[in-house]
């Protein structure tokens, strides 16, 4: 296995909204150009992890979010 660790310059900003319609509740963070191979999101079943890499920048964009109540996931992204 190997590891690759890469110097990032800053933290970034990105649009984030949300909203909820009946049991459902949706995210939407609004990103351009940033590296799918290197970011990520997590989701428990109380916890939202995101962290999102721009290469152009170097430059990172992370959020951690606990979830009220307990989330149930009926499908997988």
């Amino acid at each position: 296995m190997i590891f690759i660790f890469q110097k990032i310059q800053g933290h970034t900003n990105c649009r984030l909204d949300w909203h909820q319609t009946g049991p459902w509740v949706v995210i939407s963070i609004f990103a351009k150009k940033y590296d799918p191979n290197t970011s990520f999101v997590k989701l428990s079943s109380v916890k939202l992890s995101v962290e999102l890499y721009f290469p152009s920048d170097n430059s990172v964009f992370s959020k951690n979010m606990e979830l009220y109540g307990v989330f149930i996931c009926h499908f997988q992204l």
